[in-house]
């Protein structure tokens, strides 16, 4: 990746745009992303690709507190309305047949992907920036 620290907190490293470049670029010539817990599964969806979440705990953990449920009950995964919008990969086993099954037929995936994305995200997505400029705008007039 190509990320900018902008502060010391890991929440406070912010993608460049060589950094987004690299993600459509990745996007465009994968066919699905299998992550733990991460916002790729909208960025796939939009191009109507699925994502699978790694849903299980390696068996010789560095940090024997960290688990992969802990991630999923991060607050933003509470708007995820039926589980249904990745695959879950509850084992290393699952990977192959998980995949292979997903990659020939991905379809109902994807569309409860977007469910999901619309549900968190105003629409038509091509309007926002438009919309963040208009916001920005708004606080700079408030400011002056």
């Amino acid at each position: 990746p190509k990320w900018k620290k902008v502060g010391e907190n890991w929440n406070s490293i912010l993608p460049s745009q060589e950094d987004i470049d690299l993600q459509i670029n990745t996007i465009l010539h994968t066919n699905a992303v299998i992550n733990l817990g991460s916002s790729m599964v909208f960025d796939y969806s939009l191009f109507d690709k699925p994502c699978l979440f790694l849903n299980y705990d390696v068996d010789q953990k560095v940090d024997a507190n960290w688990s992969s449920k802990k991630v999923y009950k991060f607050v933003h995964f509470r708007s995820m309305p039926t589980g249904k919008e990745v695959v879950w990969l509850n084992s290393k086993t699952e990977i192959g047949p998980k995949l292979n099954s997903i990659l020939n037929n991905s379809t109902e995936t994807v569309n409860y992907a977007k469910e999901w994305f619309s549900k968190i995200n105003l629409c038509p997505v091509e309007n926002s920036s438009k919309r963040i400029w208009a916001s920005i705008d708004e606080i700079y007039k408030s400011c002056t």
